[in-house]
């Protein structure tokens, strides 16, 4: 299915399944947008574009994302994290928040609040 998308992305995803399976990581998942205005998606909070997590600049060494998720409740003893979305998202309003990465729980400006 990846790789009708895209080989490049379909190599990522193996590779990395590779690499958690060879270091024997354990990993949680983000999926879940803070609170807010139910009735909003995540681009519609107009008063913090970084409500939810959401993608401030794109670059040769990956993304730069600020804002939070929600529910990762293995995360004081995982790994790594893998994030995701959840809820719908609305064409040309919440692209910045149409991400899925994954990444070390002791990366420099990650905090978890259990």
């Amino acid at each position: 299915v990846f790789e009708s998308y895209s080989q490049e992305r379909a190599d990522a995803l193996r590779n990395y399944f590779a690499h958690v399976s060879e270091k024997d990581l354990y990993l949680t998942h983000a999926l879940v947008n803070p609170q807010g205005d139910r009735s909003k998606t995540p681009g519609e909070h107009s008063q913090n574009i970084y409500h939810t997590l959401g993608l401030v600049e794109k670059n040769a060494q990956g993304i730069i994302v600020r804002g939070s998720k929600m529910l990762a409740t293995g995360a004081p003893l995982a790994d790594e994290v893998l994030i995701g979305v959840h809820n719908p998202l609305k064409p040309g309003v919440d692209e910045r928040y149409a991400l899925s990465f994954a990444m070390p729980l002791n990366t420099k400006g990650i905090k978890i609040i259990s």
